[in-house]
């Protein structure tokens, strides 16, 4: 009972460093999967240590509080890790849902549950003490309770109620396997049972089954076609009808469309992307100018998704427009006029649209003549430090722009 209750502990306090930290792609972030490969370990000394100790008690008491305080007031998942094992099927199934593993791994993996997850370990790196963590499968309420970055949303529960769940799928951030052992050629290589369950992490999900009769659907709310076709709709409307400056931006448009619009082919020379730029599994929606060269990839509207639907980030222009980058940053590229450029770095927060600074650049003729380069990584307090041209050149997130084949309106049926 003691081992129950200390790794409920563990992934509980695991939880509450998810929740409270970034899913910024430069941020270490300590997560739930850490402590699931961490917990058959830890938990073992830690019960053969904390007999009757009053300084053991003390901690535990401390991290159980820690626990509590971390836990969502409206969640009621019991999150207390219990071995479970599979039917003469493959299934396993916790309070919510089941899943089912193939044949070829049967006695290849250890399964761990709570009420509102089924985490799975290869069996072998497991008990050689490398965690042999492969991946978990856990099911929301409310999509503000993960944090993106190594769990990443898969598809939507429909319950027989008609509530809506959110399913998501997280990873290991490290390795979980015996890295030690090299095969002839000297290459170390992930083993294949192990590999049988991390690679085939969606096709095992996809077999998920909630428990009260709802449906379950892999990519729905996560895959940018299920979310946004009404908005694109929109934007097929307001290009088609010319809307002017004013009434694209009262829609949350860009007036960028007004311009383009004065074409007669106007559909074609536009257009939008699915892109996940935050890493939490969700598609954005990115709409910008069908262009070459240095304007390829421009994007003038943002979209994201909050609390399932989908809700607008930002407008760019001409000359304040913006460009997603290979790394998950938005970077916004502004021109405040000859002497003067800037961009922008931000993250879009998971479930929000807000845009968070990560680092800003900026040319500046007109503060300093003789050394116009500057970096801030506080834009929103203006604190910015002069750097050499070199460093700025270094900084420069031009060559990591995507360079989106935008989907013309013209397609759009």
């Amino acid at each position: 009972m003691k081992k129950n209750i200390l790794v409920s502990i563990l992934s509980g306090f695991a939880l509450c460093l998810v929740a409270c930290g970034s899913t910024g792609k430069e941020n270490t972030v300590t997560n739930e999967t850490e402590s699931l490969a961490e917990v058959s370990e830890s938990t073992d000394a830690m019960e053969a240590d904390a007999s009757t100790s009053e300084s053991s008690s003390e901690v535990t008491d401390s991290l159980i509080e820690e626990s509590e305080e971390s836990q969502n007031e409206d969640a009621d998942y019991d999150n207390e890790y219990v071995e479970i094992t599979a039917d003469e099927n493959g299934v396993l199934a916790n309070k919510y849902f089941s899943i089912t593993l193939p044949k070829e791994a049967e006695g290849t993996y250890v399964a761990m549950a709570t009420d509102n997850s089924i985490s799975i370990f290869e069996k072998e790196a497991k008990e050689k003490d490398f965690g042999g963590f492969a991946f978990s499968v856990l099911i929301y309420e409310n999509p503000g309770d993960y944090a993106g970055g190594m769990d990443v949303k898969v598809g939507e529960v429909t319950s027989s109620d008609g509530k809506v769940y959110d399913i998501v799928k997280s990873l290991p951030s490290d390795v979980q396997w015996d890295f030690t052992q090299a095969n002839e050629d000297g290459e170390v290589k992930m083993p294949e049972s192990y590999a049988r369950l991390y690679e085939g992490a969606d096709d095992i999900i996809k077999t998920l089954v909630p428990l009260d009769g709802g449906e379950f659907e892999f990519g729905r709310g996560a895959k940018g076609e299920t979310i946004y076709p009404e908005v694109i709709a929109k934007f097929v409307q307001a290009i088609e009808e010319k809307w002017d400056a004013k009434k694209l931006e009262d829609n949350e448009m860009s007036s960028m469309y007004s311009v383009i619009g004065q074409s007669e082919d106007a559909l074609t020379k536009c257009g939008y992307v699915f892109y996940d730029t935050n890493n939490d599994g969700i598609d954005e929606l990115l709409v910008g100018e069908i262009a070459e060269g240095e304007w390829k990839g421009t994007v003038y509207d943002i979209y994201t998704v909050v609390d399932r639907e989908p809700k607008h980030v930002v407008s760019g222009y001409e000359r304040d427009r913006y460009y997603a980058e290979e790394n998950g940053f938005i970077t916004n590229e502004y021109s405040g006029g000859a002497g003067e450029s800037g961009w922008i770095s931000y993250d879009i927060m998971p479930n929000s649209t807000e845009l968070m600074p990560q680092r800003a650049l900026k040319y500046d003729e007109y503060t300093d003549p003789d050394n116009p380069w500057f970096v801030s990584y506080d834009i929103e307090n203006e604190n910015w430090e002069s750097i050499s041209e070199e460093d700025f050149n270094f900084f420069m997130p031009t060559e990591n722009y995507m360079r989106f084949d935008f989907t013309p309106f013209s397609e759009v049926k």
